[in-house]
């Protein structure tokens, strides 16, 4: 009995280790469960001055703009270049 619990935990852990390090399987046992994480969708465009903005709110009509899409859980904002 002690062998089928430890067979269990290895696998379990496995499967946990798996899970955690690929975001493909990861996506295929949400959906497995029902269970979707939450995206949202940012805007992105440059203002007359050529800098970036960025926003949940699309631009006023007439300004060009791209839509990225996110999960919720992952960071947007870009680490800091390394130093040479």
């Amino acid at each position: 009995m002690k062998k089928l619990f430890w067979i269990f935990v290895i696998i379990a852990i496995t499967v946990a280790v798996f899970a955690y390090r690929d975001e493909d399987f990861r996506q295929m046992i949400l959906q497995a469960t029902g269970q979707t994480p939450a995206k949202s969708v940012v805007y992105k465009w440059r203002n007359n001055k050529g800098e970036w903005q960025i926003s949940n709110k699309p631009p006023a009509k007439g300004i060009p703009y791209t839509e990225q899409e996110y999960l919720d859980n992952t960071n947007v904002i870009p680490s800091l270049p390394e130093k040479k």
